[in-house]
């Protein structure tokens, strides 16, 4: 039996980017005529892989250019490709570096936002750019463009229905792809990045490569010094991790970080659970509180000195944090949450969130004096 989540054929070469690289590159190949409609010029040439520069105070250039357009005139488009990866700042820089001439960016729809506010850049999205060649004079090329269309407009469509479109709403066992995961948790990102906090869009680490996405409000306005609330997708897609607490993990670890981050831990100990926050939905967001499970103990177990202070004083060494278990769940020694499980059928990216948001505030109220995060969110 073929697992939901699995690729197949065609599909599978479309979410990788360097394979769309190709595929663009040989659309190009065939016919270039529909880039006048897409950038207002047609290219003589495209180019793949042209090495970026090397940036100041950088030792290595790292990556290329996935495509490079070139004019009659000898005008330049400089095109980076995304699908399931992140248009990271130093990607961007390292465009910006290489070339003076025009910079754009092709991805998947959810990915439109990321541009915004570089006026050197402009976006078209993925199943777009294939619309322009569906109606080429080169038959081969039209044909691929309208099956690449195709899938692009589908998971389009499907990382749109579970944000509350007007139809066709849907709940996020839907998503079935990790990859489509991984877009939502970047849709997301920039949501929470609206409501005013720090927020991050990624993947776990190791081989399953599953979406997370956390927000973070800075205390004492320090984006080192972080409260949390994370969801991580579990393997399967069905079921979803969801977190809450403090995150120092940027911060260098020495026995004064470890001290200060456990001993605020400690004193949040009443508020890092998901019986307390499922209390707190109960008065401001009862919606949203029934969707979350958790194990007796509030998703955590009790802080225990008696294990974790030697950590304090000397770090884990040769140990883990698997091994060496505070009462909180947590990557690392300067992490420290409650767990709990959401059910991927009953929730939408809505309601993901709006619950990583009331986390944030909810977290926020039961700051020591001291400690502020005011800064994060004006709103607080």
């Amino acid at each position: 039996m073929l697992k939901r989540s699995q690729l197949r054929g065609f599909e599978r070469i479309l979410t990788t980017e360097v394979h769309v690289s190709d595929l663009i590159q040989e659309l190009t190949d065939r016919d270039p005529t529909p880039w006048g409609e897409l950038i207002g010029t047609v290219p003589v040439a495209a180019d793949r892989e042209r090495s970026f520069a090397r940036l100041r105070r950088k030792k290595h250039v790292r990556g290329s250019i996935d495509l490079l357009l070139t004019t009659s005139e000898g005008e330049t488009v400089a095109i980076e490709v995304k699908v399931a990866h992140y248009f990271s700042e130093d990607q961007r820089l390292r465009y910006e570096a290489t070339t003076n001439g025009g910079l754009l960016l092709l991805g998947m729809a959810a990915d439109s936002t990321l541009v915004n506010g570089y006026p050197r850049w402009s976006f078209h999205s993925l199943a777009d750019v294939f619309h322009a060649w569906s109606g080429s004079r080169d038959e081969d090329a039209a044909l691929l463009a309208r099956i690449a269309e195709q899938s692009m407009r589908r998971w389009d469509s499907v990382v749109d229905s579970v944000f509350r479109p007007a139809t066709g709403a849907a709940k996020l066992n839907e998503l079935q792809k990790k990859f489509l995961a991984i877009l939502v948790s970047r849709r997301l990102k920039h949501d929470l990045n609206g409501q005013g906090w720090l927020s991050l869009a990624g993947t776990s680490s190791g081989t399953s490569g599953l979406a997370l996405v956390q927000g973070f409000a800075a205390l004492n306005g320090d984006e080192a010094r972080c409260l949390i609330a994370e969801v991580r997708w579990v393997e399967g897609l069905q079921q979803i991790n969801f977190r809450l607490g403090i995150d120092f993990s940027s911060l260098d670890e020495t026995r004064e970080t470890r001290s200060e981050a456990w001993a605020l831990a400690k004193y949040m100990d009443t508020t890092i659970r998901l019986d307390a926050f499922h209390l707190h939905l109960a008065q401001v967001r009862p919606d949203l509180g029934e969707f979350i499970t958790f194990r007796g103990g509030g998703g955590r177990n009790t802080p225990n000195d008696e294990i974790w202070l030697p950590v304090v004083e000397h770090g884990l060494k040769n140990a883990t944090r698997r091994s060496v278990k505070p009462g909180f769940v947590g990557d690392g020694v300067l992490r420290f949450e409650a767990s709990g499980q959401i059910q991927a059928d009953r929730v939408d990216a809505v309601d993901i969130r709006d619950l990583i948001d009331e986390a944030l505030r909810y977290l926020c109220s039961a700051l020591p004096e001291g400690y502020s995060a005011s800064e994060s969110n004006p709103e607080l």
